[in-house]
């Protein structure tokens, strides 16, 4: 209905009765998949007690593509919308300034999803700039800081592109002011973050046990750093927007290359807590316990300590490719979907 430009329900032949008594319902987790409709009355902002509300989830509904912007503006633009002040969970497929305003006038949130669209992608993606740099514009949100934060599109040289930095920018800011109680983060695969704003993000978020994010893939010293500051981190996943040269790079590389890239690196201490870890949509690796070749086999092995030869010597982490459906339970690949799900975690 939305692709059709028809609206999908009136909310008033839900709602009117409560509005006519005056009645507020007490909700505390509410989700909206393809809502097409539009504001018509005040008395919408009535319904719903702001203060009970602790989990919310917005999917396909609200958003900014022109054939509906109307209808969806009509949200935006009447009336003054209550806050939520206790919410502790959001997850949306819509990212867009408007939410991270919304997110800087209360504090507490745990949880954000952040769920990446995959609508008009495929060949006639835009492939990411390999040459291009972080940029040094100031969020908006945090004056005199780095936005640390690049468009999957590369460098911006559009309108589209520079929006895109932009509200990435001012989301970070607002996690790093606001929300610094946050344990699972999943942000868009169209931010790309650079070393240092991960690790403002993590000196920021230290309870952090689940992360998904975009970046450049840094070095290995960088990225012992980073989670040296996440005691709690188990669950990491680094995104790749379908489309661009990193995904069919990462597309063109065997999965044991991966296993045996984590598996050399992922024995140090720093990663220790760290039980799984992604790349892209589907390659889920779980980590297991550190271990050392048999000695006839590590006595073979000769060379650089930083050599294939020597990291077969070990110490080695034990990697095992899982399923995507097996992590189903983990929230950073499990509600990063569009799907209608009648349940609630």
């Amino acid at each position: 209905m939305r692709a059709a430009g028809e609206e999908s329900v009136n909310l008033l032949s839900i709602f009117g009765r409560c509005i006519s008594a005056k009645s507020t319902i007490p909700l505390k987790r509410m989700a909206i998949y393809n809502l097409y409709t539009r504001f018509t009355t005040n008395d919408f902002n009535e319904i719903l007690d702001p203060s009970t509300q602790s989990e919310m989830t917005v999917v396909n509904s609200m958003g900014s593509d022109p054939a509906t912007v109307f209808t969806d503006d009509s949200w935006r633009v009447h009336g003054v919308h209550p806050t939520a002040h206790n919410l502790k969970m959001i997850r949306t497929d819509n990212a867009d300034k408007e939410g991270a305003i919304v997110m800087g006038k209360f504090t507490g949130l745990e949880r954000v999803y952040i769920v990446s669209t995959r609508r008009g992608n495929g060949s006639s993606a835009s492939k990411p700039n390999s040459t291009a740099a972080t940029p040094t514009t100031p969020s908006t949100m945090t004056p005199g800081m780095s936005s640390g934060v690049t468009s999957a599109n590369g460098t911006p040289n559009n309108m589209t592109d520079h929006r895109c930095r932009s509200i990435g920018s001012d989301y970070l800011a607002v996690i790093q002011a606001n929300h610094r109680t946050m344990r699972h983060l999943l942000l868009s695969d169209r931010w790309i973050l650079s070393d240092d704003a991960l690790f403002r993000l993590c000196q920021s978020c230290r309870d952090l046990e689940q992360l998904g994010f975009a970046c450049a893939i840094p070095p290995l010293e960088s990225l012992r750093q980073v989670l040296t500051l996440v005691p709690k981190l188990w669950a990491v996943r680094l995104l790749f927007r379908p489309g661009t040269d990193l995904s069919d790079k990462l597309d063109t590389m065997d999965p044991e290359m991966h296993a045996f890239a984590i598996g050399t690196e992922f024995w140090r201490p720093e990663y220790k807590n760290i039980r799984y870890v992604g790349f892209g949509d589907d390659l889920v690796f779980k980590l297991g316990d550190v271990y050392f070749p048999p000695k006839d086999q590590a006595s073979k092995v000769n060379g650089h300590e930083n050599s294939m030869n020597a990291k077969r010597a070990g110490p080695i982490r034990k990697v095992e490719l899982v399923s995507r459906e097996s992590v189903k339970d983990i929230e950073i690949w499990g509600l990063d979907t569009t799907e209608f799900d009648p349940t609630f975690p």
